[in-house]
């Protein structure tokens, strides 16, 4: 009787060899750590060219994509410009019944512009909370003497988080900047203007969208237009004051106000034509009568003032 398995033509192969499954295994793991090294090499290629290009093209040229677009607000008599989404809207301060004597622009967004306009038609019960996506101003430096000094009085009262920062090649600061709520503002100063770029509705840098920030590179500082006789005098009221007699006086044009008056970009004189949410009260040194301010960048160096919020 044969046993089985004695007269198979194909005995079992013998096990492999030792040896020969570690050169295998070595060779499998050579191969895939070539393959990780190569794919984080080029990774790190690609990284480079790209911060390589980020590094050698300005902020503005880096966000013309979504730019490209955008409507586009300029403005010779205050020498800027600016672009801003096509769904936004763009409201001078005319338009909006000058509610900020002080400023310029306000740009909103379409869900800002349905609140807004559901407070001009009465349909909310009060405008507190309420602020405009972005505010532009533009404040003389005459009144504060200059922008550095003015920020260093006002740290850790007005302003708050203070870093440098530059606006189309202009230093100035970045700031929060407190008051009837907190809001976050860039401000520069260019010759004898001070130009204040306000987002109502973010309280921190770190708050700001992409919109946000594409506005700010979009802002262009422009030449102003000069008038027929070659001087950059447009005409509008020009209230100034005198420093020596303490009086207050409107003149036709800026180039009409005397070297040694202090110009002002507005003030008040009744209280009720201020916004009830957020003016400053500011009283003059040499005659002590009151005058009111949209802002205390608009009350003059050495005059005592304080602010007026809205009544809870």
């Amino acid at each position: 009787m044969d046993i089985p398995g004695t007269n198979n033509p194909f005995p079992p192969a013998p096990p492999p060899h030792k040896d020969f499954i570690q050169r295998h295994m070595v060779a499998g793991l050579l191969f895939a750590g070539t393959i990780f090294f190569l794919a984080v090499l080029f990774m790190y290629k690609v990284d480079y060219y790209r911060r390589q290009i980020d590094t050698n093209i300005p902020a503005h040229q880096q966000r013309t994509s979504i730019t490209t677009n955008w409507q586009t607000y300029r403005n010779n008599q205050k020498g800027f410009e600016l672009k801003y989404p096509t769904t936004w809207t763009a409201t001078t301060d005319s338009q909006m019944g000058n509610r900020f004597n002080d400023s310029v622009l306000f740009v909103n967004s379409p869900e800002n512009i349905v609140v807004a306009n559901k407070l001009k038609n009465g349909e909310l019960p009060t405008r507190e909370g309420y602020a405009d996506d972005v505010r532009i101003s533009i404040f003389p430096v005459v009144q504060i003497k200059d922008l550095d000094s003015y920020v260093e009085r006002n740290r850790d009262k007005l302003f708050t988080k203070i870093e440098k920062t530059t606006l189309d090649g202009y230093d100035g600061y970045g700031m929060v900047e407190g008051g009837y709520g907190a809001s976050y503002t860039i401000m520069v100063q260019k010759e004898k203007q001070v130009y204040e770029i306000l987002f109502g509705n973010r309280d921190d840098k770190s708050k700001l969208t992409t919109i946000d920030k594409s506005i700010i590179s979009s802002f262009k500082f422009v030449e102003e237009v000069e008038n027929k006789n070659g001087t950059a005098c447009i005409q509008v009221i020009a209230p100034a004051w005198n420093p020596q007699t303490g009086e207050v006086r409107e003149f036709p044009t800026p180039c009409d106000v005397p070297q040694n008056w202090v110009q002002l970009k507005e003030y008040h004189t009744n209280s009720s034509e201020m916004d009830p949410c957020g003016y400053w009260v500011a009283i003059e040194p040499k005659t002590e009568k009151e005058f009111y301010f949209s802002s205390s960048l608009m009350t003059p160096e050495g005059w005592v003032n304080y602010p007026v919020y809205c009544k809870e």
